[in-house]
């Protein structure tokens, strides 16, 4: 699979680490449902492997791993209803993404990632 990145520019998948934070999710599970049939080493990376507010557990965890391509599709999302009836959960969430995005953002940086590519549904 090659994929578009920035235009007509692509990024070639086959043999390399795909690192898909978020994989449970709505998006996440679609980048892996379609990243499970190419020949690449895949790396899902839930709340229940690893606390992505947690700098140095997310630095470790780069480092042990080195991923070649980050998708970062991490979040929670509830909608209008659900936020609206969970009082205080949309600034939760907000919190909890922004406090992640420095270190997902960093690791790849600090382990020579090739690619990183943020996607979202909206919050």
């Amino acid at each position: 699979m090659r994929v578009d990145i920035m235009g007509d520019a692509t990024f070639d998948l086959q043999g390399r680490r795909v690192c898909v934070a978020g994989h449970s999710g709505m998006l996440g599970s679609a980048l892996v449902r379609r990243l499970v049939e190419e020949d690449c080493r895949l790396l899902p990376l839930g709340r229940e492997i690893l606390d992505l507010r947690d700098q140095a557990a997310v630095f470790a965890w780069f480092d042990e791993y080195r991923p070649d391509v980050v998708f970062l599709a991490a979040a929670t999302v509830g909608g209008i209803f659900p936020n609206s009836s969970r009082k205080g959960a949309a600034t939760g969430e907000f919190t909890r993404m922004t406090m992640g995005t420095p270190a997902i953002i960093g690791a790849p940086v600090r382990a020579a990632t090739i690619r990183v590519t943020a996607v979202c549904s909206g919050l």
